[in-house]
């Protein structure tokens, strides 16, 4: 940058010294000091994908003055402010723009003038910094930016180093194909649209690729190649025709990409805070191991219950506090963590206001105190009382979540910040972009949209429950503009019977327009390990109209199998899934009751990517949604890897038979992640009769939660009426 960055260092860097110098003492600090600790703080983010105490060292402010000084260096060092510098990459622009004039299949002779070779749709050159920004001067898009002020910052500038020479920073070209209107180029900078001045009319402002082609071409006349430019006295030095620029086409060489990371994921922890040791497990209530009657309590019952939990019961804190131990264990580094919902335990004849707002209280205390980790949190059905109940804003009622929402938000705030918080404090939902990732995190509350949230059934029916769908879309657009990718989170998964089919059909539609930002979607609620497939096309399933994945992640509580947790291993640029590794602790194991060990379940690529074809084994491939739909196949053809797969469901607990029918039913909802297409069967009217010897499921096959006597819920089908696919139903209860 040269004077210019001379002269600002003098004004910026001296009132920062004197400030830190006063802080400290024994110590003299100098202004190249201070630039090192920006330096430190930037590095040691990438280094260990968390933000570097060296960040806190500078003010705001300062580490903007600080980004000004960065952006003088480049602009007057291999920037628009030089005069050779921003073109030495002008002939390398002409070849690219050819390549994309010459279009799809063009055949070109290697370099060393042998065999033909035929370019990828996608090509990528590496490069360094300096090479980014001579060419980002080069491509036209900064033309019109005045020359940088030495002396203050300028606000309004378009040239801001910041967005494009950063590591892994990306200069990227699209040559779009517009049918009878044309070929047009567009360029982007780390997946920003930077428009080219004076031509930007095509679509997304685009250039009309003749255009831009002329354009750069006039460039390069002016530049006048390496010889004119840099002052090459004896021409004969340059071999003929070597005054331009080639590609590399040796695609056989290895890339090693940066190191993948993990998340973990956990959902269904139903900690129940009056769990019992002593106290009867075999009871007549849904969940036991408390001391309802005087039969039940300690010292009383035949069937005292161990101190780590009970198939008949959820979970004691004792064992939630033993899952954030293994997860520390067995994912140490992990990034951050997934937490899909329901905090609260199942006695929901009992559950109040207070039990909800302590145990929500207790529990992400308890998150926070024992993961080292962010962790991502998603509104659970069973994170309110009366139970299900997440009346829309538009219903005029006394019975209010909003609490649920004030309790959440603030015990969120820590992970997710004021401003987040603030849109889960007023529905239950939010968007959080990651500051060390290109990542958003999008928390959706599922309950809108769930058949047993009964305010859903009023006569006025709410197909967008408090416009949380229009809000989803413009989360993902925001993501799209700027380049991010997303993962969607949430309580309930959209392909279950417990959906309705209008939400989950919506919510669809807006994954098949954001499938290349959608990286993955995470839930829980069935406490099934278990997965679900989106299509493009529902009519025509196959590998190549599969475009969503939503991981769905077994439960803590062992009223549905062993305890377990999932932990992704991702690639941290496309945040695609590279492997699902499952750990679980069996109740069963002779020193549960002591000290419950968890231990690696399976590994999803271990187990099943040898079986599909093509088969996925590398540790650096993804399991695409193609994948799970291979998969899927498999277990249609070989029915031994099917009943593996059911067994893993419960980790191996009280695994129900499943013949070919039930596989067949099984697969269709596999690949169902909308409602309407899961091949369950809807028919109008619950009837749960009170029976102590009976036993039914409140969600149909999901398994979530089981009644046994107590108390049922009815609707009369005699009472419903339809409306596009929704039930409008007088529901009552009877005790």
């Amino acid at each position: 940058g040269g004077i210019n960055a001379t002269t600002w260092a003098n004004i910026y860097l001296p009132p920062i010294v004197a400030r830190i110098n006063g802080l400290v003492s024994g110590l003299n600090f100098t202004a190249s000091d201070i630039t090192t600790f920006a330096t430190l703080c930037g590095f040691e983010t990438q280094i260990t994908g968390r933000t570097s105490p060296w960040c806190n060292v500078l003010k705001q402010h300062e580490i903007e003055q600080y980004e000004y000084a960065q952006d003088i260096r480049y602009y007057y060092g291999t920037g628009p402010g030089t005069d050779i510098e921003r073109q030495l990459m002008l002939p390398f622009l002409v070849a690219l723009v050819q390549r994309f004039v010459d279009g799809p299949n063009a055949t070109y002779t290697n370099s060393n003038g042998t065999s033909p070779f035929t370019p990828n749709p996608l090509v990528a050159t590496f490069t360094n910094d300096g090479q980014i920004s001579q060419l980002a001067a080069a491509l036209g898009i900064f033309d019109d930016q005045k020359p940088l002020s030495a002396t203050r910052i300028d606000k309004n500038r378009i040239y801001k180093s910041s967005t494009f020479v950063t590591m892994r920073g990306t200069v990227g070209f699209e040559r779009l194909n517009c049918g009878s209107k044309g070929l047009y180029m567009r360029i982007k900078l780390n997946d920003q649209v930077y428009p080219v001045v004076g031509c930007q009319d095509g679509p997304g402002k685009s250039c009309a690729l003749s255009k831009y082609q002329a354009l750069v071409a006039a460039k390069n006349a002016a530049f006048g190649g390496f010889v004119n430019a840099c002052g090459i006295a004896n021409s004969s030095l340059v071999p003929a025709g070597q005054d331009k620029t080639t590609f590399l086409t040796n695609l056989g060489l290895p890339f090693d990409g940066q190191s993948p990371i993990q998340i973990v994921h956990f959902s269904d922890i139903h900690v129940d805070l009056s769990y019992t040791v002593g106290a009867n497990y075999n009871c007549t209530n849904n969940i036991c191991c408390r001391p309802y009657t005087a039969s039940d309590a300690p010292g009383k019952t035949q069937y005292p219950a161990g101190p780590n939990g009970n198939h008949e019961c959820d979970s004691p804190k004792t064992l939630e506090q033993s899952l954030y131990s293994a997860i520390g264990k067995a994912a140490p580094d992990a990034s951050f963590a997934l937490f899909t919902g329901d905090v609260v335990e199942g006695a929901v004849w009992l559950v109040n206001q207070a039990e909800v707002t302590n145990d929500l209280n207790d529990a992400y205390a308890t998150i926070a105190s024992k993961l080292g980790m962010p962790v991502f949190a998603a509104t659970g059905n069973h994170d309110a009382a009366p139970v299900n109940s997440f009346p829309p804003n538009n219903i005029d009622t006394t019975i209010s979540s909003q609490y649920v929402y004030d309790t959440l938000s603030k015990n969120w705030q820590k992970w997710i910040g004021s401003s987040s918080a603030g849109q889960a404090d007023k529905y239950g939902a939010y968007s959080y972009k990651l500051p060390n990732y290109n990542l958003k995190v999008i928390s959706v509350n599922t309950n809108f949209y769930y058949k047993q949230n009964f305010w859903l059934y009023e006569k006025t029916i709410q197909y967008d429950p408090d416009g949380q769908l229009a809000w989803l879309v413009g989360e993902l657009q925001a993501a799209e503009t700027a380049g991010q990718r997303a993962i969607i989170i949430g309580h309930m998964p959209f392909g279950a019977n417990d959906a309705f089919r209008d939400g989950s059909n919506y919510l669809g539609q807006i994954l098949n327009r954001y499938d290349a930002t959608v990286a993955g979607l995470f839930f829980g609620h069935t406490h099934k390990d278990d997965f679900q497939i989106g299509y493009s096309s529902y009519s025509a399933q196959s590998p190549k109209t599969a475009n969503s994945i939503s991981h769905i992640a077994p439960a803590l509580t062992p009223t549905s199998g062993s305890p377990a947790f999932k932990v992704y291993t991702v690639d941290p640029v496309t945040f695609g899934v590279l492997d699902v590794t499952v750990y679980s602790t069996s109740l069963e194991a002779e020193t549960y009751q002591t000290s419950p060990v968890w231990t690696k379940y399976y590994s999803a690529k271990e187990t099943y990517g040898p079986l599909v074809s093509p088969p996925v084994t590398a540790a650096s491939a993804e399991l695409t949604p193609a994948f799970w739909h291979n998969l899927t196949t498999v277990f249609q053809s070989n029915d031994a890897v099917f009943q593996q797969y059911n067994a893993r469901k419960s980790r191996g607990w009280n695994v129900p038979s499943c013949d070919a029918a039930c596989k067949a039913k099984s697969v269709c909802q596999l690949r169902a992640a909308e409602a309407q297409y899961n091949c369950a069967t809807v028919s109008a009217g619950i009837n749960f009769k009170r029976d102590g010897h009976a036993v039914a499921e409140v969600d149909g096959p999901t398994g979530e939660r089981r009644m046994k006597g107590g108390w049922n819920v009815s609707l009369r089908a005699d009472k419903v009426k339809a409306r596009a696919e929704r039930p409008v139903a007088y529901a009552y209860a009877s005790i």
